[in-house]
């Protein structure tokens, strides 16, 4: 699980996952962009990337999102 909060608006490249991911927008925009589709999430909304899924995104400052992924993220 991830908790963030965009202090700025941000672009993300486009990415594979090995995993699920299963976003949650609690504040702000989000936008999540696969297919050739962009699904654009308020607060409330929440959108699944399956995984292998080539996708990428954007998001206003203010935002606040919880995301929920299989797989290992970061080194501790």
């Amino acid at each position: 699980m991830a908790f963030w909060t965009y202090y700025a608006d941000r672009e993300s490249k486009e990415q594979i996952h090995e995993f699920d991911e299963y976003t949650l927008c609690v504040q702000g925009e989000y936008v999540e962009i696969f297919d050739g589709i962009e699904h654009v999430l308020h607060a409330g909304d929440e959108i699944l990337v399956p995984k292998g899924t080539a996708h990428h995104g954007r998001v206003k400052a203010g935002t606040r999102t919880i995301h929920c992924f299989g797989g290992k993220r970061i080194d501790q």
